[in-house]
C-alpha cells in the first residue's frame, strides 16, 4: 500500500542503448531501493535527440566511441549479464521493437527483456521481419504477436517520445521522478540518494 502511495519512476530507454540495457538489468534493484513503481516507457532516442538539439557522440566522435567500448565490457563484467555485439549495430532502427513493447502493454516488462536480448545478448535478426517474428515466437507465441502488430502503434511511440520530452529526456537511461531526473546508468547511486528507503 506504501508503494502505491508514491509516485512512480518513469525510466525511459530504448533498446539500441547499451546503457539502457545495463539499466533495465538492475530494474528489480531500483525498486527494491527506491520504494517504487517502475513505469516502463520505451522511446525511439534518435528521434528525441533530433527535438530536443542533442547529437549522439559516440557516434560522432571516434575518441569517445573508443572509450566507450571499454566501458561497456566492464558494465557487462560487473552485472554479469550476457552480452554479444550486434554485428548489424549501427544500421538499423529499433522503432519497430519499441513500438512492439508498447503494443505489449501489460506484458512490457517480459517483451522488453526479450528485446533487449535479442540486441544485446543474441544478435537476433532485427532486420528481418519474417525472422523476428519466429524469433519472438520462440520466446513466447504472444511475443510474436505483439511484434507483427507493432505497425499499429505509431501515435503510441509518438506520445511516448512527446511525453519523454515533457519530461527533460535528451538521451536514455532517463530516470524522471518527484525528486529530480538522473540520466545514465551510472547515475543510480544519486536516484537511491534522492528517493532510496
Amino acid at each position: 500500500m506504501e508503494r502505491a502511495m508514491k509516485t512512480p519512476i518513469n525510466f525511459y530507454y530504448d533498446f539500441v542503448s547499451p546503457y539502457s540495457y545495463f539499466a533495465f538489468s538492475q530494474r528489480d534493484e531500483i525498486r527494491q531501493r527506491t520504494g517504487r513503481e517502475l513505469r516502463l516507457c520505451p522511446v525511439t532516442v534518435g528521434k528525441i535527440m533530433e527535438i530536443v538539439g542533442n547529437v549522439p557522440t559516440s557516434i560522432t566522435c571516434k575518441t569517445k566511441r573508443a572509450y566507450q567500448g571499454q566501458d561497456v565490457i566492464r558494465w557487462v563484467e560487473k552485472l554479469q549479464i550476457p552480452f554479444a555485439l550486434h554485428p548489424q549495430f549501427g544500421t538499423f532502427s529499433t522503432a519497430p521493437l519499441v513500438r512492439a513493447a508498447l503494443r505489449a502493454g501489460e506484458d512490457i516488462e517480459a517483451f522488453s527483456e526479450a528485446a533487449f536480448h535479442a540486441v544485446w545478448a543474441e544478435q537476433a535478426p532485427v532486420t528481418d521481419n519474417s525472422a523476428m517474428y519466429d524469433y519472438f515466437a520462440r520466446k513466447e507465441e504472444r511475443f510474436a504477436t505483439y511484434w507483427s502488430e507493432n505497425t499499429q502503434m505509431e501515435d503510441a511511440l509518438e506520445q511516448s517520445n512527446s511525453s519523454a520530452v515533457d519530461d527533460g529526456v535528451f538521451g536514455v537511461p532517463y530516470f524522471h521522478t518527484d525528486a529530480g531526473n538522473f540520466f545514465g546508468n551510472d547515475r543510480l547511486d544519486f536516484l537511491y540518494k534522492a528517493i532510496g528507503r
